[in-house]
């Protein structure tokens, strides 16, 4: 059983108490001793001091597991204070080799001296260490001695990171891919400030679109070192959130190892709170926001429009609804990820592979195959199969768009599938002709744009999180200036001339 040593407060009146005597608050784990002649360092078993500050109060645990406390004032004197009171002494145990009687050599009152201790406070980073220094020259001896610890303790976390971050989108070599792979489980990471297994290290875990995963880090207000990280191993492979996890996770190991030291920044407030992580070795980053992204890829599609160059648009006729399915499931022959849908009169079954690069992300339909009915009625049955199952047009360029409630995949050739989440109906507006996207949303001087050419007179408006607008205009080119706003979130409205409209976000830096 701990015994626990008390010790009467002595007030002591002071005429300066130095705001670095704050820094001292808090639990300090001990790393080494110097007691007189003898160096002691690594102890077996934890020692810690606890500073109150508002107390004046150090409580210690020993080597031997027991509690002292020791009272203190502040000093006059910089970086200094005074054991005013502590009324303990140190206890024995067998493993001790000397750690016991060197810290109540540092905390308690001598006979003789008094029992001063200049204190010096080191930021690490991740950690800051503290020296506690009781030397003093025996007069009897003729020499300088005493004790001399050195403690370090972890650093809290910047509060803004230690919350629940949900990712919206990858960037590599400054292409963006979106977060479409939510339909298991929400994609992000969660830093928390709950002690890790390593040594000053606090805990963070997530999830990417297959597996969850977990481990020890540390963060100033601009790094993240990733100290230690284990993931679950569940079976996803060769489809396309596969794929993605695998370049969140490249995101979060630089060079592919731990540990790793990433670059962040966050700001915002509440639900417009937004997080970038980057890897300094390969310059990619991770978005996060706070709300999950609901936009997914594996869903059903319905076709409603096709544009194929040097012909008139196809139109869906409203009581159709030939569609397209991506599925996460493999077929057991080929070993790709399988796909179906309907046309007009016939089914089809086919394969795909999905890529990201440096065109953004791409879907490559292979293995099509489709029933026989016949079906000569119809106006777009043969061109929608074609356009799917020719090798010169089966490689497609895809973008989600308005919020995940349109598909657009773009052939080698240029024809486009215009897809929607649902089936057309008489009361569905049209929007999907406006395919602006932006080149970046991470910026620093200039937003560029593209998809801007079909446009006839479009119109612009940049607004803050909170809706005021800041700029507005005639959109006369495809960049926009913007090294004058200042770091944030930040939303761009695009407005054709018969008022379609696409708002975008991008990030200031």
């Amino acid at each position: 059983m701990k015994n626990i040593y008390f010790a009467s407060l002595f007030l002591f009146s002071i005429t300066t108490i130095f705001a670095q005597e704050d820094l001292l608050d808090g639990q300090w784990v001990m790393d080494s001793i110097f007691d007189h002649d003898i160096f002691l360092e690594d102890p077996s078993n934890p020692i810690t001091i606890d500073f109150d500050v508002d107390a004046n109060v150090i409580t210690i645990q020993s080597f031997c597991g027991e509690i002292y406390q020791s009272f203190y004032t502040a000093s006059t004197t910089e970086n200094t204070f005074e054991i005013t009171n502590a009324m303990w002494t140190p206890t024995t145990c067998s493993e001790d080799n000397g750690f016991e009687i060197a810290t109540y050599g540092l905390l308690s009152i001598p006979t003789v001296h008094p029992q001063i201790l200049i204190f010096t406070i080191t930021n690490n980073g991740d950690s800051t260490s503290l020296v506690l220094d009781f030397t003093y020259f025996d007069e009897g001896l003729g020499v300088t001695t005493g004790v001399v610890a050195n403690f370090t303790k972890e650093n809290d976390p910047p509060e803004q990171l230690t919350t629940n971050w949900y990712l919206d989108q990858i960037v590599v070599d400054n292409v963006i891919h979106n977060n479409y792979f939510n339909e298991s489980q929400n994609m992000g990471i969660i830093f928390t400030a709950n002690p890790g297994s390593l040594a000053n290290n606090l805990v963070f875990d997530g999830n990417s679109s297959c597996n969850s995963f977990d481990g020890n880090y540390v963060a100033d207000e601009n790094t993240i070192s990733i100290n230690s990280m284990a993931i679950t191993a569940m079976d996803c492979v060769g489809t396309p959130k596969q794929l993605y996890e695998d370049l969140y996770i490249e995101v979060l190991r630089v060079n592919n190892a731990i540990p790793s030291v990433l670059n962040y920044t966050a700001f915002g407030t509440g639900d417009a709170a937004t997080l970038v992580i980057s890897n300094p070795a390969s310059g990619d980053y991770a978005v996060y926001g706070k709300i999950p992204s609901e936009t997914t890829l594996v869903q059903a599609w319905y076709l409603s429009r096709m544009e194929i160059p040097g012909s008139s648009n196809i139109e869906i006729p409203f009581s159709d609804a030939p569609s397209l399915l991506f599925t996460n499931t493999i077929d057991p022959v080929l070993f790709e990820t399988q796909a179906l849908g309907n046309g007009d009169c016939n089914s089809f079954y086919c394969t795909y592979e999905f890529s990201f690069t440096s065109n953004g992300d791409n879907v490559l339909i292979r293995n099509f195959g489709a029933t026989l009915a016949d079906c000569t009625s119809s106006t777009y049955e043969d061109a929608y199969f074609a356009t799917l199952e020719s090798p010169s047009s089966n490689y497609f360029e895809l973008k989600i768009i308005n919020d995940g409630a349109t598909l657009i995949m773009t052939d080698l050739l240029g024809a486009k599938l215009v897809f929607g989440d649902a089936p057309l109906s008489l009361e569905d507006v049209d929007i999907s002709t406006l395919d602006v996207v932006l080149k970046e949303n991470l910026v620093s001087s200039v937003l560029k744009l593209s998809g801007l050419e079909p446009l006839q007179n479009p119109k612009y408006t940049i607004a803050t999180i909170q809706g005021k607008t800041i700029v507005g205009g005639p959109l006369l080119s495809d960049m926009i200036l913007v090294d004058y706003l200042s770091t944030g979130v930040y939303f761009l409205n695009i407005t054709t001339e018969n008022n379609i409209s696409k708002i975008l976000k991008f990030i200031k830096q």
